[in-house]
């Protein structure tokens, strides 16, 4: 009876696979409601010439007159065929179609056991139908015998035709991959056994972790899953001694799943404290002043929230919503932070632009001196120093920010370098001409030719002044000093001359006329005479310069003679006023 109904479950499947939409390929249509027969008793009668399948002789006679009739059958399976049929009655399955299916279903890639169990049905049907038509050639000669009256019977022998050993290669061919199929199979088997071993180990492993119990039982989920998934076993007493171990474990892991939930209750009441405290901490961070750090902190606990297990299902919405609703308040106000540092970052682009913008704008085609220089020096150094206190923005807002302040900047600068290089090279040009002035002043200065010396002295004199004054002031310092004491030395050897020839010519005036002037137009002279004479040691004296060399002794001398003409001078006006007085009082 297994036999039968596995045998049926089989022409089922090959039913469907074979003839899924109720028509099949290869066989004959059959007439609505009736099925055609592949396996039939040696009792029923079969024609050999057109393939149809006959009834018995005494159902023949009952059902001549019907149309539609079912075919009675005591082994045999059956294929229903669907759709419209002809009138012709039913076809039976021939060895061509079958052995065309068998070569089908061989040039598959894989020999799947869909495959395998078709391909024995229909071989199964071959042979049948063999056997049929040889009952059927052994029948007709029966009967022929009966006509003839020969009582000899004579079995037809089994003729082997193309087809047959088309079959048989077929056959061969599907032996051959069969085995094949069923070496990697057991192989399979064999793979799957040792991997269920390792299995085994592990899970014995993990009853005996100390590890945390759920992280245990995720792993026993998964390591359940691949034992599962490890299938088809090898038949034998291996298995069955490995099945066996299998439920030891899995018995004594839900043994520990029990003592599990006995602590269960006790993780919920430490769960829900450690939670509280958590919710309380997320309170705490909405009063925090510094809204990065209470951000920063947040996160952290978030990390201790979910490291934390559940609850009681009692308290589990309740915590949950608490604290997702002081989370979303802090989320809120970080948020508002960074909206407004977002409008305050704008503000600062806005700044920092407009400070590029005022430096592109400096000109310093009208920079003519250097205390303009470094009166816009100060001004850049101003709107740095700005820079700096205008504060941060977006990282990469900012690099291209500085990056146009610092163009900007180094612009201008690189300018100022220019300007100062023209300078330099203009002292240089400046500094050797000033230098060639104090060689020709150096040449003159021993010159008694006092005139003509004197008037390139002031030549000299009025060349450097038309010369610029170079900025290297210690270098410019040195040539005045060169140029100076050589044109004053000049000049003190020519008033000491002078000096010396006007004493002399005094001396010779004092010894021809020894008399003393007393008239008033006398002594008017004489005072007139006197301030001249004052006035021109004085302008003299301006010219020396007391730090050349003999200028010391040569002013000394100077002042002493006018010091002189200021006492005579001084008589001379004494006397003046005298008679002045003696005139008002002889009147």
């Amino acid at each position: 009876m297994e036999e039968r109904k596995e045998r049926e479950e089989v022409m089922k499947m090959v039913t469907e696979i074979q003839f899924p939409d109720g028509k099949g390929e290869g066989l004959a249509q059959a007439p609505e409601n009736e099925e055609v027969v592949i396996d039939t008793p040696i009792s029923e009668s079969i024609n050999p010439t057109d393939g149809i399948i006959s009834k018995p002789e005494e159902e023949r006679e009952e059902s001549s007159s019907e149309s539609n009739t079912e075919v009675p059958q005591d082994k045999g399976e059956q294929i229903e065929e669907g759709g419209e049929t002809s009138k012709e009655g039913r076809q039976l399955l021939t060895k061509e179609v079958v052995v065309g299916k068998v070569a089908a279903l061989l040039s598959q890639k894989k020999l799947t056991a869909d495959i395998r169990k078709e391909i024995e049905f229909l071989k199964n049907t071959y042979f049948k139908l063999r056997r049929q038509e040889t009952e059927a050639r052994n029948h007709a000669a029966t009967l022929s015998n009966e006509i003839t009256g020969n009582d000899n019977q004579v079995s037809m022998p089994i003729l082997l035709e193309a087809i047959d050993e088309h079959m048989t290669d077929l056959l061969d061919s599907y032996k051959k991959r069969k085995a094949e199929v069923l070496a990697e199979e057991e192989k399979l088997k064999e793979a799957n056994y040792a991997l269920c071993l390792q299995l085994l180990d592990q899970f014995k492993a993990l009853i005996e972790s100390h590890d945390d119990f759920e992280k245990r039982r995720l792993e026993y989920k998964v390591l359940l899953s691949r034992w599962k998934a490890a299938r088809p076993l090898p038949p034998g007493s291996k298995t069955q001694e490995l099945l066996q171990n299998y439920q030891k474990c899995s018995e004594d892991f839900y043994d520990l799943i029990k003592m599990n939930a006995e602590m269960r209750d006790y993780d919920f009441k430490k769960n829900l404290e450690a939670k509280t405290a958590l919710c309380e901490a997320v309170e705490r961070l909405i009063e925090e002043k510094d809204i990065r750090i209470a951000a920063r902190q947040l996160q952290e606990l978030h990390v201790q929230w979910r490291e934390i297990g559940p609850v009681d299902q009692e308290h589990r919405e309740s915590i949950r919503e608490r604290f997702r609703t002081a989370s979303t308040t802090v989320h809120r106000l970080h948020q508002a932070f960074f909206e407004e540092r977002t409008l305050l970052e704008k503000a600062r682009i806005s700044v920092k632009v407009s400070l590029c913008e005022t430096i592109e704008a400096i000109d310093t085609s009208t920079l003519k001196t250097g205390k303009e220089w470094e009166k816009k020096v100060e001004e850049i150094n101003a709107l740095r120093e700005e820079w700096r206190a205008s504060g941060a923005v977006e990282a990469k807002v900012s690099a291209k920010l500085y990056t146009r302040f610092r163009a900007a900047c180094d612009a201008f600068f690189e300018q100022r370098i220019a300007y100062f290089h023209a300078i330099k090279v203009a002292d240089e040009t400046n500094i050797a001409k000033r230098r060639a002035l104090c060689e020709q002043a150096e040449e003159i200065k021993e010159s008694t030719d006092w005139k003509v010396t004197a008037e390139k002295c002031v030549a000299l004199r009025k060349e450097w002044k038309e010369i610029p004054a170079p900025r290297r002031y210690r270098t410019a310092e040195i040539l005045w000093r060169r140029f100076s004491s050589a044109i004053d030395y000049f000049f003190e050897r020519r008033a000491k001359a002078f000096t010396e020839q006007r004493v002399t010519a005094e001396t010779l005036r004092s010894i021809a006329k020894p008399r003393i002037a007393n008239t008033p137009s006398e002594l008017a002279r004489r005072r007139s005479r006197l301030k001249n004479d004052i006035l021109i040691y004085e302008t003299n004296l301006s010219r020396f310069s007391v730090s050349s060399k003999g200028g010391n002794g040569i002013v000394q001398e100077i002042e002493k003679t006018i010091e002189r003409l200021r006492n005579d001078l001084q008589q001379v006006e004494n006397k003046i006023q005298a008679q002045e007085e003696q005139s008002e009082t002889e009147q």
